[in-house]
């Protein structure tokens, strides 16, 4: 079952319960039309936060939502403000009277969006969209069941928000991918009771990155700014969820997930750096599908022949270089991995020291990695798509 926050058939079926308004965030989407070049020049390469006190107007109140979001796309733009249906135990909201009143502040007082942004958007559509968002910090509610005879529920339905980053799109990839191995085993043993698919609720509670997505608090925390008008925490809630101060409670769940993997399967080092540049590639031109645009201008051509022998060389390199390594990485993978669990306490130590060492490099390096790491994306831009295709389905399909 992956139907959403709202979650009908889970609370009619007597699974789960009515996620309480408090949990339940509304977005308010502006999608507007931008040229490209005009959101490379202002967004490309760059982060930027914007907070403000809840008095300002400017975004909504800090802790209850996600407040303001900008997204670029590659011909438009999503303005997306978010609040939680009701603080605490408090009324409901009139969200969309507060939702004009944040909007009109942000767009007319803010002059990074009323003189750069305002002048090159084009209103496409307005939209609507309600989730999930605090019900993984409510221990009787992250506790819920999310299985039942014959049925699993994954996502949002599940309660699978990751709390912070107001993403609930890895957390459903993950929980679909166990519940399609649980599905399977019951299938085969033609067992779907609610004893044979308890086991998904068991690798769901031992997943790493799962349970770390929807406990993570300092989205929830930056309510504790806001009552005092504490600067420096505030500043200090959106490093720890934001910024490089995340890997001191992220480290661990990012650490045990990979080195699983690898310690399984070091080839799968390759078949993620494959996966990254077809995606990028697909991205840039538009190829999703049977609906892909098709790339064939003669300068592209000719560039690509170039590129594809730099990329295949480098790939093949990779393979090589892993194949030979694999036994030495696995055994790495698998010693490490037990000393995984310190990952997150060895960063909060280490963290102020390699943080302004590496804010240095960036700043030193930068005029050297720049200029290669365009390159780097113009090969793999330029290049043909078959290169970044995995070596072994290559090898399927030639014995196919």
């Amino acid at each position: 079952n992956s139907e959403g926050s709202q979650g009908l058939l889970a609370i009619k079926s007597g699974v789960r319960k009515k996620y309480p308004p408090y949990t339940i965030s509304l977005a308010d989407i502006y999608d507007y039309e931008m040229p490209k070049s005009e959101i490379d020049r202002i967004f490309g390469f760059s982060i930027l936060f914007c907070w403000g006190w809840d008095e300002q107007k400017i975004a909504p109140p800090l802790g209850y939502g996600n407040g303001l979001m900008v997204w670029p796309y590659r011909n438009s733009l999503h303005f997306m403000q978010d609040q939680c249906l009701r603080k605490n135990d408090g009324p409901v909201f009139n969200l969309k009277r507060a939702f004009k009143i944040y909007h009109e502040t942000i767009t007319s007082k803010l002059p990074w969006w009323r003189d750069d942004v305002a002048p090159r958007i084009k209103l496409r559509a307005r939209m609507w969209e309600g989730f999930e968002i605090f019900v993984g910090l409510n221990k009787a509610l992250r506790e819920m069941p999310n299985y039942t005879d014959g049925m699993l529920l994954i996502g949002d339905a599940a309660g699978l928000e990751n709390t912070e980053l107001c993403d609930g799109v890895p957390t459903t990839w993950f929980s679909a991918e166990i519940a399609a191995d649980v599905a399977i085993e019951a299938v085969i043993k033609n067992d779907p009771s609610a004893d044979f698919l308890s086991k998904y609720n068991d690798r769901i509670k031992a997943h790493p990155i799962i349970q770390w997505a929807i406990t993570a608090t300092s989205r929830y925390n930056l309510r504790e700014a806001q009552k005092t008008h504490d600067i420096k925490k505030l500043r200090h809630l959106v490093h720890r969820g934001w910024g490089l101060g995340a890997f001191v409670h992220a480290s661990t769940p990012l650490m045990q997930i990979f080195l699983e993997h690898i310690k399984n399967d070091p080839s799968i080092i390759g078949k993620w750096i494959r996966m990254y540049l077809r995606y990028y590639y697909n991205w840039h031109h538009e190829r999703f599908g049977d609906e892909g645009k098709p790339v064939t201008s003669s300068s592209f051509l000719s560039k690509s022949n170039k590129n594809k022998g730099i990329l295949s060389v480098s790939l093949k390199l990779m393979d090589l270089t892993l194949k030979v390594c694999g036994p030495a990485i696995k055994k790495t993978a698998g010693f490490l991995l037990p000393f995984s669990s310190s990952a997150n306490s060895l960063m909060q130590k280490l963290l102020p020291l390699l943080e302004p060492i590496y804010l240095l490099l960036i700043k030193l390096l930068s005029p050297i990695t720049e200029p290669l790491s365009r390159m780097a994306v113009n090969i793999v831009t330029d290049c043909e798509p078959s290169v970044f295709e995995d070596s072994d389905k290559k090898g399927k399909q030639q014995n196919e």
